[in-house]
């Protein structure tokens, strides 16, 4: 288990440390660094407790300027759980992105670091996100968007272009960093879309990946299917990205610890980060992603 700290800011640092296996992860979740954390949560839970939002003062790394973030202290439906929802919650007041998405800035420009005019895939296009990485790094950066399944892997459709991760048109060792946020979980073939990640990374590149991780559960759970084009449920459908009565994106797969192995096996590496900075207010429990290296 290795920790990593910002080096490039003044106010304070991003703690990030890597996980080779469960038994290390279980092994810091119990530590004093995450005792620390959850005292911390705690005690902002318990200030301004009748409030439905709970306000938090911090430094936001994407606007690299002091900020303040919300989160909602009580479900808006009353099937979810009655804990705010800090990973997809911590808004900033300034840009609008939540902790999850912000926390990636900081892991992408820890990633291009020492990288000549990185070149960067991110499978979005229509977010803040991109907006900030295509501001930071220019015409090195391409996003995209998957528009529909009749639509050619690589064709732009009002400016924006499309891309199926388990057939991507980019040739072979084309990036440096691939960024792949909440995208695997809503996809049929993952480990498809792993190789094809793999492909397009330049040797030694980096892929920066985010799903809603078990981290309690061994295996992978497929919930649905494509057979012969149809849809097939195994288990009650779930949706992410919408509220009812919309129905948002198709969960395919529930990820467990099955997903580190397939990706090492892609990759050559692989690695869960577990990240937390009370000063980029980046608080709660799942703050994590994966990085792989793909092999030389």
């Amino acid at each position: 288990m290795s920790v990593r700290t910002s080096q490039s800011d003044g106010i304070g640092a991003m703690l990030a440390m890597s996980c080779e296996s469960r038994a290390e992860y279980d092994s810091l979740r119990s530590s004093p660094v995450f005792r620390h954390q959850r005292a911390i949560l705690d005690q902002l839970m318990i200030g301004g407790a009748d409030n439905d939002v709970v306000s938090i003062d911090g430094f936001c790394f994407p606007c690299d300027k002091p900020s303040s973030f919300h989160v909602n202290r009580r479900p808006i439906f009353g099937s979810e759980s009655s804990l705010p929802n800090w990973r997809e919650g911590l808004h900033c007041t300034g840009c609008g992105m939540n902790n999850r998405i912000r926390s990636m800035s900081w892991i992408t420009e820890n990633a291009v670091r020492g990288r000549d005019h990185p070149q960067i895939y991110i499978t979005e296009r229509r977010t803040a996100f991109y907006e900030w990485l295509a501001t930071r790094y220019g015409d090195g950066v391409i996003g995209s968007e998957y528009l529909d399944p009749s639509v050619k892997p690589g064709a732009v459709v009002d400016g924006i272009r499309h891309e199926d991760v388990e057939g991507l048109s980019f040739g072979d060792a084309r990036f440096d960093v691939l960024i792949c946020m909440d995208v695997l979980e809503h996809v049929n073939d993952p480990a498809l879309a792993m190789q094809q990640m793999a492909r397009v990374l330049k040797p030694g590149g980096e892929l920066l990946l985010s799903v809603p991780f078990f981290a309690g559960s061994t295996g992978n759970v497929r919930r649905s299917q494509i057979l012969e084009g149809e849809v097939v449920h195994h288990e009650p459908p779930a949706y992410h990205g919408a509220f009812p009565p919309a129905h948002g994106w198709l969960v395919f797969w529930d990820f467990g610890w099955e997903l580190v192995e397939e990706l090492r096996a892609v990759f050559g590496s692989a690695e869960v980060v577990v990240y937390w900075s009370r000063q980029y207010v980046h608080l709660g429990s799942q703050l994590l992603f994966f990085r792989c290296v793909r092999r030389q």
